[in-house]
């Protein structure tokens, strides 16, 4: 979610770089987080980092994808006399929002395999029963013209200093933000050996990231929508922040 912000607000909006032109920023700052993730650098930053700002980076992480999940839950709003207020929770929205997260909670508590997709599902099932999902208007996802969905990354800026400027913030996010998500992940599932080899997969998806990023997010998200996927995508933020917490 950082990422998404810092490219989106920063490097977009702020340096006013085009989104070709961002990817190619994209690329290069995944490039130096795959080379610190193969070389002894990696190892480096991770003993440097106390384990108290690892655990800090995946709790943060984990509140931030929480407010995101309560506020399209219903659960807060926007107060008239405070940043956030709770929400009305005799709202259907509200009522399926809660049900939901406890199905959630429960079979992760008890470690049912896929109870992640599982609620999901049976989240947008208590939706519908609720009758909140929006009706599709005869709209389908579509692969004519998928191609424009697609951009490659722009290097024309390489040269210049905005560029670099932009590479440098994006770098140190991947990385740190990287190693705390991991840090955290693995030590709840017991598996802090596989550290070097997760970071390494991370930064490799980080690097692919740039070049298969969509040109049109927002557009696709609006066909996922009218095909019942909004709540899911909803209690996906929720959870994963729960989960990461």
């Amino acid at each position: 979610m950082g990422v998404n912000v810092l490219f989106t607000f920063s490097i977009v909006q702020q340096y006013e770089f085009t989104y070709a032109e961002g990817l190619g920023i994209v690329v290069v700052s995944s490039l130096i987080f795959l080379i610190t993730a193969i070389t002894p650098l990696g190892e480096s930053f991770k003993q440097a980092v106390p384990d108290s700002l690892k655990h800090g980076i995946t709790i943060g992480l984990g509140l931030f994808l929480v407010l995101i999940g309560l506020e399209n839950g219903g659960l807060i709003v926007s107060g008239d006399y405070s940043i956030i207020t709770l929400g009305d929770f005799s709202s259907p929205t509200v009522i399926v929002s809660l049900l939901s997260l406890t199905v959630g909670i429960v079979l992760f508590v008890k470690n049912v395999p896929a109870n992640f997709l599982i609620t999901m599902i049976v989240g947008t099932w208590i939706a519908s029963m609720f009758g909140i999902l929006e009706k599709g208007k005869g709209e389908h996802l579509s692969v004519d013209g998928i191609t424009d969905l697609f951009i490659l990354p722009d290097f024309g800026h390489i040269g210049e200093l905005a560029f670099w400027i932009a590479v440098l913030p994006l770098s140190i996010v991947l990385i740190f933000e990287s190693m705390g998500l991991i840090h955290g992940q693995l030590n709840m599932l017991n598996r802090s050996e596989a550290f070097k080899s997760t970071n390494r997969s991370s930064a490799v998806s980080a690097l692919l990231s740039g070049f298969l990023e969509l040109h049109q997010p927002f557009q696709l998200l609006k066909q996922l929508q009218s095909l019942h996927l909004k709540v899911a995508l909803e209690l996906q933020a929720l959870l994963q922040g729960f989960y990461s917490y």
